[in-house]
Parts: structure tokens; sequence; C-alpha cells
């Protein structure tokens, strides 16, 4: 049987309380898990009565007087017995045995057959069921997982079990019922876990109340985050959950952390390798599990650990959150565009607010091409004052480093075309941007490996005296990025005006370093291809 088979039971006891259709008076739940005697589980049956009247009720001094009371009231056949039973609080040694004595018309529930004490055998708990069943008039349910069983206990459970049991069935629910039995949540989280725990075919009501458990702790550690953000952190809790407490049937947490959803694409171009069936990748990819990414792990770990790294998830949930946001500004701009290309409907007002409205409500993710787009086609509606508007609206409002109005960026993709644009952006920069040295242009280019016009043009308007002192007054790592820097300036084959410059400052500059002594002389050769021979 499946577990947490007493969970669905108490249910169905509640229920019937509701209904008012117990017709006893006595409910005693004993989980024999470690019990090593007979004589332990007899006074379990007495220690762990409650009233069907309060199914929530804990076994409790409190209890076993009430049910001590039950027998006095209801046995006056065995008054001379009665005279041992306590009036308050006062226990003798042995009064358990003598309530089991008493015992009658109860119903007993004995679960976890299988984990029973290895003092404590089989037979001799059917045997006190069928006392309880046949001799005192209980109602007695034996739950347990049989797959669990020794081979001896098995033995010995299908050969008494016929001569007990009224009645057999396996307790296998659909996930569907499973879900029903183990779930208390409300609301958006219940939803959220049943559409999973579904896909997944998950009917263990055990590992069904840890998927709760841990999505309701997700709940609070992301409230106030975009739903989608709590929509990621279920489902892959429940994936995760899945994997630890049914590891038999998922697959395992270092498959999940690694699986990559198009790793069948690449394995198909290879027909050479033999492919082999993965039940698990399909069940990732119906589970619509992509690749993990930092947020995925940080739940996993919390699943693994037991408990969640609460500031780590939140802050990774904001992250996804903002990134959810700017994702859906670019659709809100992209779709801005549609009212464009959607139709020959003589519409331009409409176009014309939407791309600029599209511009103010998502200037997080509209770059300077993508303004400079808008701004064209304004102009070509015919509305010159409104692209105006607009420049000046994304310059006045636009957050960011001085790398993001730096218009050469775009070169790529055919550079910035509307003048105005160009312009504020380029103002922009300038005020954003510090002065750079003839030193820094030189560094930069030996780090980067690359050169920009407006690099080019700056140290095109060095002198040679400046452009000397920085070679000779760097040092260390300094020096081989400005060496570095000079060697990719001198190797540029047809270059432009600032280029060509900058090639004769810096060949003067060297041979007039290596006309000072020998020493510099050997340098000068070993580092450039100059040929000091000849003069340029």
């Amino acid at each position: 049987m499946g577990s947490r088979k007493n969970l669905c039971l108490a249910q169905f006891l509640k229920e019937a309380q509701l209904q008012k259709s117990i017709g006893l008076k006595q409910y005693s739940y004993i989980s024999l898990f470690g019990r090593n005697s007979l004589a332990d589980l007899r006074n379990a049956v007495v220690e762990n009565s409650i009233s069907t009247d309060d199914l929530d009720a804990k076994p409790s001094l409190t209890s076993l007087e009430q049910a001590a009371n039950v027998f006095r009231q209801s046995l006056t056949r065995a008054g001379f017995l009665t005279q041992y039973l306590p009036k308050s609080d006062k226990y003798a040694d042995g009064i358990q045995r003598i309530m089991f004595l008493l015992t009658r018309n109860k119903i007993v529930c004995l679960d976890d057959l299988e984990r029973a004490g290895s003092g404590l055998n089989i037979k001799d708990v059917l045997g006190l069921a069928s006392q309880l069943k046949d001799e005192k008039g209980c109602k007695v349910v034996i739950l347990l997982n049989d797959e669990k069983l020794e081979a001896k206990q098995k033995i010995d459970f299908d050969d008494q079990l016929e001569k007990v049991a009224d009645t057999i069935f396996n307790f296998e629910p659909s996930p569907q019922e499973a879900l029903m039995i183990a779930l208390t949540t409300d609301g958006e989280v219940k939803e959220l876990i049943v559409e999973d725990c579904k896909k997944l075919k998950i009917n263990n009501i055990r590992v069904l109340k840890k998927i709760e458990l841990y999505c309701n702790k997700l709940s609070y550690i992301l409230n106030g985050l975009d739903q989608r953000v709590l929509q990621q952190a279920i489902h892959t809790a429940t994936l995760a959950s899945f994997s630890k407490f049914q590891p038999k049937d998922a697959p395992g947490i270092e498959y999940i952390m690694k699986f990559d959803p198009y790793a069948s694409l690449w394995e198909a171009n290879e027909p050479s390798k033999p492919s082999e069936p993965d039940p698990h990748s399909d069940l990732l990819l119906e589970y619509d599990f992509g690749n993990a990414d930092e947020f995925d792990k940080a739940i996993i770990a919390g699943i693994i650990n037991g408990f969640f790294d609460e500031q780590a998830v939140r802050n990774l949930g904001e992250a996804v959150n903002q990134n959810l946001a700017l994702n859906d500004q670019s659709n809100a701009y992209k779709a801005a565009w549609k009212i464009y290309h959607g139709s020959y409907e003589d519409n331009a007002n409409e176009i014309i607010e939407s791309l600029a409205q599209s511009i103010r409500s998502n200037i997080s993710v509209v770059d300077i091409s993508n303004l400079d787009a808008v701004v064209q086609t304004l102009r070509e509606l015919g509305a010159d004052e409104k692209a105006t508007e607009i420049i000046k609206f994304y310059i006045d409002n636009k957050k960011g480093d001085s790398t993001i109005w730096d218009t050469e960026d775009y070169s790529y993709r055919g550079g910035i075309k509307d003048s105005e644009v160009l312009s504020a952006c380029n103002e922009k920069l300038r005020l954003h941007e510090p002065d750079l040295t003839p030193k820094d242009v030189l560094i930069k280019v030996g780090i980067s490996k690359g050169l920009t016009a407006k690099d080019d043009a700056l140290l095109a308007k060095a002198s040679t005296n400046d452009i000397k002192h920085v070679l000779k007054s760097v040092r260390g790592e300094t020096r081989s990025n400005v060496i570095s820097a000079v060697r990719l300036y001198l190797s540029i084959s047809n270059p432009s005006a600032d280029l060509l410059k900058i090639q004769k400052n810096l060949d003067s500059v060297l041979r007039e370093i290596a006309s000072e002594n020998a020493l510099n002389r050997r340098r000068i050769r070993g580092v450039f291809d100059i040929n000091l021979d000849s003069s340029t």
C-alpha cells in the first residue's frame, strides 16, 4: 500500500464524524514502528484512546480517564473489577492491563506493520487483531506496505491474513485522489502544486505533503514578486522533492541539475552515435523543465538540505522578477510595431502615439538604435515635434553608464541615422565620459586589442613629446599594455587619416628613443618591426 494511509483513514473518519455516522465511541491509533512486545501493543491500545466525538484530540491523561469512565459506565457486568479503576489521577501499576481487559467496541488502527520491532512478530499482531474483533466487538484496521515485508514476515502475513481480515484491499489512489487527500492548502499555491504533481503522476501522499510544505515556504519567501517567479519556484521544488523522496521513480538530482533540453537535437546530428532511450529526458521534456538556472539551483539545494537559504532565494527571485519585467517591456515595445506592420489601414495617428508610448513605457529596454528607428518613423509620418519630444524624454530619463550613449557601438547595425538623436547622444556621452589622455588610450587599446574612431581621433591629436613621455615612463604590466597598443597601431594596413598620423608619430618617437643610446636601439629593434637604418 502507499504511504500515509493513516492520513486517508483519518480523513474518512472526519467525514463520518461530520455526518454523525460513527457508531463506536472510542478510537485508538497505534503505529507499530519500534514496538517490541505484545504487552506494549496492548498498553498502546488503551493509552492512545480518544473519543470519536473529538478526532483532533491527542491521547493524554484526560483521554485515558475518559476511556476509563466509558468502560466503567458500560461494563456493569464487570463490577468486581471497577474497584481497581482509578477515581482521579493516581494510576496503579498494571492499570493498562485491566483496562485492556475491559476494552470493548472501539475502532483500532494498527499502522506500520512492516516496521514493527524485532520482538513483535506478525502472528502476535494478527492474533491481537483477531481477539479485538471477535471477542471485544472492535473494528480493526491494519495498515502496512506489504512490499516492505521481509520474506519470513510475508509468509506469515499471507498465511494468517485470510483468517483474520474480513476485507482486504490495496490502497493505490490515483494522482488526483492522492492530491485531494494530501493537500490542505488553498488558492494559487495549491493550483500550481496540483498542476505539477499531475504531470509527474505523483500519488505518494507522504511526498505530496512534503511538496506542500516546501511550496508554502517558498510562497512566504517570494511574497510580493511576480506570480511567474512563484510558478517557477514551485515547478522546481515539486520536481526536486519527487527526486529526493521517490528516487526509484524520478530522475536524480544531479541529472536534473545537468539536464539540457536541447541535447537530443545535437545527438540527432551525430548519426554515428547510437541513441538510447532516456525516460528521464522524456519526463523532463513533458514536464517543461529546461536548464536549471541559479534560482532553480538555490531551490534544489533547499530541498536537498531540508531548509531554504531564505535570503539567497529571495535575492535570486528578485533577479528573476526583474528579468521578467524587462522581458515584458521588450515584448511591449515590439508589440507597438505590430500596429505599423499589421495592416494597410490609414492609421498614422495611432501608429505615432503607439510608438511614442512604447518609448515612454519601456525605456529600460529601449537602446539608441531602437530610439533612432522610432524617431525616423515618426519623421516620415510628419510628426517631427513628437520625435523631438521623445528624444528629449529619452535623454532625460534613460539610466545607465556612459557606454549606453556611445553611438559607435551601433555601427554594425548601420549606425545612428537621425542627426538629432546622434547629436543628443554624443553630447550626453561627452558629459558622462571623462577626458582620456594619450596614456589612457594606449592602455585601453592594449587591453582590449580593439580600436575605435574616438580613441584614434584623440591619440592623433597627441604630440610626439606626449607619446614619448608615455613610452619612457610606464613600467610593469602597464608598459606591456602600451607596447601591445603601439604594435597594433603600427600593424594596421590601409589606415584612415587619423591612423596614418598616429603611425607616423609612433614611428618618429620610436626612432628618437632608439637614437638615444645603443641599448635603446637594441630594445626598439627587438620589439618593433622598424628598420632603424632607414628614415620614413
